[in-house]
């Protein structure tokens, strides 16, 4: 789980098996910031969430659970993308 504080701002469970997962995600209310900036944290923390999966199906899967570079690979996709205000919230 990704957590800032107290706060849980995300998680996510995956069934390689199934090939199913599940992001759970904290709601725009339970966020200690204005409502603009909750909703780009999540969308930051479902890009984060989601680099988890990419890695625990790769043929590496340990890399899923490294959380320094998973936040180092959120980042670089935020700004790639030119999502700055997603990875202002981030940082």
């Amino acid at each position: 789980m990704d957590e800032i504080g107290s706060a849980i701002l995300g998680d996510i469970t995956w069934d390689v098996g199934t090939k199913s997962a599940r992001i759970r995600v904290l709601r725009e209310e339970d966020y200690d910031l204005p409502r603009k900036f909750a909703r780009r944290d999540q969308e930051a923390t479902i890009v984060h969430e989601l680099v988890h999966l990419r890695h625990a199906i790769s043929p590496d899967a340990r890399t899923a659970h490294d959380e320094e570079a998973i936040v180092v690979e959120t980042g670089e996709l935020l700004r790639r993308n030119r999502n700055w205000l997603s990875l202002a919230v981030m940082e």
